[in-house]
């Protein structure tokens, strides 16, 4: 069963003109699957072959989140060879959008162009968005403390993912508001996490990520889209 959000009034026509509502389709997330290499080391294109993209639909976008130990850039990212934009960049971690929607197939190939000849390992997240009026973020936020809130406007009908990673020892956490989708100690106390979440009315949210161990390096992002 199609699933409806906020209603929209439209423009009244004429004084005596009784439109119908107007039912938008929310966005919705879902988590694909999250994958890492801790055995990548140094610069080029690392390449995660037939990696799940979520279920296909006429409107799919794919988000990435990207993150890559002592990496000091990515230059590009494709998904079953559909060009993304960066959306957002913390240190060394990355969210990614398709440029396009993906319309079939459940999986696809990866590749992420990496710069920093002491990249250690690569990990990805990936969630598959639909409904979207547009591929482009409605907000974004970072933050650099355990803890720090990640302070974000969901439009209506909107939905919002979020990711975080400790480079210093701290092991797995907690997320609030984000229902959490992966959390992993990946190597020599490099961890990463992430989350998603929707909202029909929208609004400002906080979601926060903290850590459980000890460590004086943390970065955290988010991202809503609508």
């Amino acid at each position: 069963m199609q699933s409806w959000g906020v209603a929209e009034f439209p423009a009244r026509r004429g004084l005596y003109d009784i439109s119908p509502f107007v039912f938008v389709k929310p966005a919705a997330v879902a988590f694909a699957a999250y994958t890492k290499d801790v055995a990548w080391s140094g610069a080029g294109t690392k390449t995660f072959t037939a990696h799940a993209i979520g279920t296909a639909s006429p409107d799919r976008y794919v988000v990435v989140f990207i993150s890559a130990q002592n990496a000091t850039n990515i230059t590009s990212v494709t998904v079953a060879g559909t060009n993304c934009t960066r959306v957002l960049v913390d240190s060394t971690n990355w969210l990614y959008i398709t440029d396009s929607p993906i319309t079939t197939g459940t999986t696809g190939d990866i590749a992420v162009t990496i710069s920093g000849a002491s990249t250690a390992n690569v990990e990805i997240g990936v969630w598959a968005v639909t409904g979207l009026v547009s591929n482009s973020a409605s907000t974004t936020a970072t933050s650099s403390t355990n803890g720090g809130a990640l302070n974000i406007t969901v439009p209506a009908n909107g939905v919002a993912i979020a990711c975080a990673n400790s480079a210093a020892g701290a092991d797995s956490g907690t997320w609030s508001v984000a229902t959490e989708r992966f959390d992993d100690n990946v190597e020599s106390g490099y961890n990463v996490s992430g989350g998603d979440f929707a909202s029909m009315a929208g609004g400002s949210f906080s979601p926060a990520f903290t850590w459980g161990g000890a460590s004086s390096v943390f970065f955290s992002m988010a991202v809503a889209l609508r």
